[in-house]
C-alpha cells in the first residue's frame, strides 16, 4: 500500500488489489478516513475524425445488439412463463375434478403473467422497429390483442406502436424507393399489413402505386 500527497492536509492510499481510493485528514488517522471508487480510462487516439466516427458508430452498434440481445432473452422468459401458466390452467379446465380448486389461483397468476408481459411489450416494439424487424413486431401485436388482460394506459402506448408499424409498412409499399428488396419485399409489407387487418388499404396503396408507375410510363412514351 502507497501513501502519498495529495493537498496540504490531505493524504491517499490505495492498494493494488481494487479500485479504491482512502482520503484521511493525516497519516494513521483511520476514523477521519473517507473512500472513493476510481474508475480506470483507456483513451484511444484516432488518425482522422473518419476512424473516429467509424470507431463511435460500431461501439453504438454493438450497444444497440447487447440491448437487442437482452429484451429478446427477457421476452422468451416472459413468453415462456405465460405459456406454462395458460397450459396449467388449460389442463385444469380439462379435469373436471380439480377445475373447481385451481381456477381462482392460477387465473390471478395468468392475468398478473400477461400484465408483467404487456408492460414491457411496449420497450419491445420500439426495439423490433429500431431494427426494421416487422415480422416480430407483427407477431407482438398479434399477442397483445388476443391478450385477456387488458390495461388502458399500455394499450394506449401498444396503439401508437400498431400505428407507426402500419406507417413504416405503408412507406414500404408507398414508395418506390422505400424498400431495399423489389416486389418480393413490398409483397411482403402488403401482407403484413393484411395480418394487421389493413388488406383494403394495403391493395389500394398498391393499385394508386401501380398506376402512378404506369402514368409515368405512358408520359416517356408520348414524349
Amino acid at each position: 500500500m502507497a501513501m502519498r500527497t495529495i493537498d496540504r492536509d490531505l493524504y491517499a492510499t490505495n492498494s493494488s488489489q481494487d479500485d479504491t481510493l482512502d482520503i484521511m485528514s493525516s497519516p494513521g488517522k483511520e476514523k477521519d478516513k473517507s473512500s472513493m471508487v476510481v474508475f480506470r480510462c483507456r483513451y484511444y487516439r484516432c488518425d482522422s475524425a473518419r476512424v473516429k466516427k467509424m470507431w463511435l458508430d460500431e461501439l453504438e452498434r454493438a450497444k444497440r445488439d447487447i440491448l437487442h440481445e437482452g429484451i429478446l432473452v427477457r421476452q422468451s422468459t416472459i413468453r415462456g412463463k405465460r405459456i406454462s401458466v395458460q397450459e396449467r390452467v388449460k389442463r385444469a379446465e380439462d379435469t373436471p375434478s380439480t377445475a373447481n380448486s385451481l381456477p381462482e389461483t392460477d387465473e390471478g397468476e395468468v392475468n398478473q403473467e400477461e400484465l408483467a408481459w404487456l408492460q414491457e411489450l411496449p420497450a419491445e416494439l420500439d426495439d423490433c422497429i429500431a431494427h426494421r424487424d416487422l415480422d416480430q413486431a407483427v407477431e407482438l401485436i398479434h399477442e397483445w390483442k388476443q391478450c385477456s388482460t387488458k390495461d388502458p394506459n399500455t394499450d394506449a402506448q401498444l396503439k401508437i406502436r400498431e400505428n407507426q408499424i402500419v406507417q413504416l409498412l405503408s412507406d414500404d409499399v408507398r414508395r418506390p424507393g422505400a424498400v431495399h428488396g423489389g416486389p418480393r419485399a413490398m409483397k411482403k409489407a402488403r401482407t403484413l399489413l393484411s395480418q394487421l387487418g389493413r388488406g383494403t388499404y394495403a391493395m389500394d396503396l398498391y393499385l394508386r402505386r401501380r398506376s402512378a408507375l404506369q402514368r409515368a410510363a405512358v408520359k416517356d412514351i408520348a414524349v
